[in-house]
């Protein structure tokens, strides 16, 4: 399955609206505004802590987003459930 950034979704979107007003001989502008999709909202999760350790006697569950350079940074300790001072995005 390939995945499409939103950029790419925005450019096939605003391609398809041109076309079709080409191709129906109106006005693209005209075109574009009728045929835009809805916004969507993306709501991202604030970053995750750096170690669970950072998180230790918390109750409530933790939600959190890792950029890619995150993912790929420190250290990860332990096997199936990883020691509380592995790196949680390099975990994830």
């Amino acid at each position: 399955m390939k995945f499409r950034s939103i950029f790419q979704s925005i450019a096939i979107a605003a391609s398809a609206s041109l076309m079709a007003a080409c191709a129906g001989g109106g006005d693209a502008e005209e075109a574009a505004e009728e045929e835009a999709p809805e916004e969507e909202e993306v709501v991202l999760a604030e970053a995750c802590p750096d170690r669970v350790l950072d998180q230790r006697g918390a109750t409530e569950p933790l939600t959190c987003s890792c950029t890619v350079e995150a993912a790929s940074e420190g250290s990860v300790w332990g096997a199936g459930p990883y020691t509380d001072d592995s790196r949680v995005c390099r975990a994830a």
